[in-house]
């Protein structure tokens, strides 16, 4: 049976931004935009009805990077999010172990914590996490993920008990006594993270359940997300995703952002021909790809850099409040050039992480060579994050096509350390989002969850405010930069779905496009800037279905 939504203020973002007030879909498709009136003309059957009472509709929302997997798996985690000390930072685990019942031996993690927030700016460190316990062995990871702390029975477990010369000293934290101190920083984390115990097929579904369920509730139906990292075992994340698949229980569409971390991983994983998709122009953008399912393999994930909070961003010069610092590049350089160009020449885009500006300078002129050596202009590479700029590197990135995924959000936290991070003058040029956009470049916006919030409203506030979440600075930050609630809302529909190779079916509400709407209680378009982050969702739509 047709669907009628009625009485609406319907923004279908098409190219003429056309503003109706109804619409009708039927088998996860919609047939036709316009007035109610001349939609009744046209199908004049018994059609089932929602009445919107006059509410505001979008396109579903579409996160253009994020960790599902990740984020599902953070909820059974100690959440040290919003910790103001080491010593709250220890009550929590310490609850966390009362509650939960853990046995002996188990490992306990945690996430969220970051001693900018602290009330003494001080890293926490294996002593700190030897008070809570010596029997578990604990791993806590920063907020941004690029930083983790172990206690003494970790680095006991992973054998790590005396001075390794042959791990770079700005991934593996030294005391004074020349051991390890538990603090360990981007690669250097696999020495921990390569000894837990990878979690079942069963808690890895359970997991993307919980947090679907989630991102539902927020209007959030469609996702690029990097999930490999979480386990040692990649092929078990794709079983997941495939299983639920099969049992209907993945009701978002998913484009996985294959995060190998070596050449050898992505050369296995193509012999044994577990499903890129090739020629994407072609194949991705037909009107009916979504009917080879809701799981796709998409694009390769690199992680180029680390992060500005961490201070293990990529800079081209030290950090002006840590002189002795310019971050951390993950991988020799010349290393990944041969694993760019071979992704590159497979026919494989690339979503390369990039948050300091010799990071960022580096994906630039790698993707510029890669298509001059094998021109392969159907490919849509992309920059994710693009945080440290100048203009210069900016005009590049827009010359060359490059697509940008922007996380808004970032900006609640990165506005109160940016300027003594990098200093003013670099500041300036930096989260330059409306800067690409007069250049010419297509934003995707996402959240990069649990990193921060995936809730979409959120995000735009700090895209169009450039605000944190309790309206600082009331002037804006470089406010000259704030994206209008037309752009910012485009980037989180058509420009993600751009990413993804499927804008051909997603991002807009347009005849034959998947019926993947969201129901606002506020007209976004109209409310005060301050309202936008309190906006609620009414309804969410997957196909035409209602979910919430």
């Amino acid at each position: 049976m047709k669907t009628l939504i009625k009485h609406a203020k319907i923004y279908t973002l098409d190219s003429v931004n056309t503003i109706t007030e109804a619409l009708v879909m039927e088998n996860g498709r919609i047939l036709k935009t316009g007035t109610e009136a001349m939609l009744r003309e046209s199908y004049q059957e018994k059609m089932k009805e929602i009445d919107c009472e006059g509410r505001c509709i979008l396109p579903a929302f579409h996160d253009s990077h994020i960790h599902l997997l990740g984020y599902g798996l953070f909820l059974e985690m100690v959440d040290l999010s919003g910790t103001k000390s080491i010593e709250e930072l220890q009550q929590r685990i310490r609850q966390y172990i009362i509650k939960n019942r853990i046995n002996k031996g188990e490992w306990i993690r945690g996430r969220g914590w970051n001693q900018d927030c602290f009330i003494k700016d001080q890293m926490p460190c294996k002593e700190d996490l030897d008070a809570v316990s010596r029997e578990y062995p604990i791993v806590i990871s920063r907020v941004c993920g690029h930083i983790l702390v172990v206690n003494s029975k970790a680095l006991e477990i992973c054998k790590i008990t005396e001075k390794m010369e042959e791990i770079p000293k700005e991934q593996i934290g030294i005391g004074e006594d020349g051991l390890p101190n538990g603090i360990f920083r981007e690669n250097g984390m696999d020495l921990i993270y390569s000894n837990i115990p990878d979690p079942d097929l069963e808690t890895l579904k359970r997991s993307i359940v919980k947090g679907q369920e989630q991102l539902l509730a927020k209007g959030i139906t469609a996702i690029q997300s990097d999930d490999f990292g979480n386990v040692k075992d990649y092929k078990k994340v794709i079983q997941a995703f495939k299983e639920l698949e099969k049992e209907k229980k993945l009701q978002i569409k998913v484009y996985e952002q294959c995060n190998f971390r070596t050449l050898s991983q992505l050369k296995e994983f193509l012999e044994e021909e577990q499903g890129f998709e090739r020629n994407k122009e072609q194949v991705n953008c037909q009107k009916d790809v979504y009917k080879k399912g809701h799981f796709r393999l998409g694009c390769l994930k690199i992680v180029g850099d680390g992060s500005l909070g961490a201070r293990t961003a990529w800079l081209r010069r030290p950090y002006k409040d840590a002189k002795d610092k310019t971050g951390i590049a993950c991988y020799d350089l010349d290393s990944l050039y041969s694993y760019m160009s071979y992704a590159h020449k497979e026919g494989i885009p690339i979503a390369i992480h990039c948050i300091g500006d010799a990071m960022i300078e580096t994906a630039i002129q790698y993707f510029a060579r890669l298509q001059e050596e094998t021109p392969k202009p159907e490919l849509r590479h992309e920059i994710v994050h693009c945080q440290i700029t100048d203009l210069s590197l900016l005009q590049r990135i827009a010359k060359q096509g490059i697509l940008v995924s922007i996380q808004p959000i970032f900006l609640n936290y990165d506005l109160h350390i940016v300027e003594a991070r990098v200093g003013r003058e670099l500041a300036q040029t930096s989260y330059n989002w409306k800067t690409l956009l007069e250049y010419g470049c297509i934003l995707s916006m996402g959240t990069d969850c649990p990193v921060e919030e995936f809730d979409p409203m959120k995000n735009i506030y700090c895209a169009v405010t450039r605000k944190d979440l309790s309206g600082c600075p009331s002037y804006g930050f470089y406010a000259e930069q704030t994206l209008s609630v037309q752009e910012a809302v485009i980037a989180y529909t058509m420009g993600s779905a751009y990413a993804a190779y499927g804008e051909k079916w997603q991002g807009s509400l347009e005849s034959g496009k998947c019926a993947d709407l969201v129901v606002l209680n506020q007209d976004i378009f109209q409310c005060e800037m301050e309202e936008i982050k309190n906006i609620d969702i009414w309804k969410t739509f997957v196909e035409g279905e209602e979910i919430l």
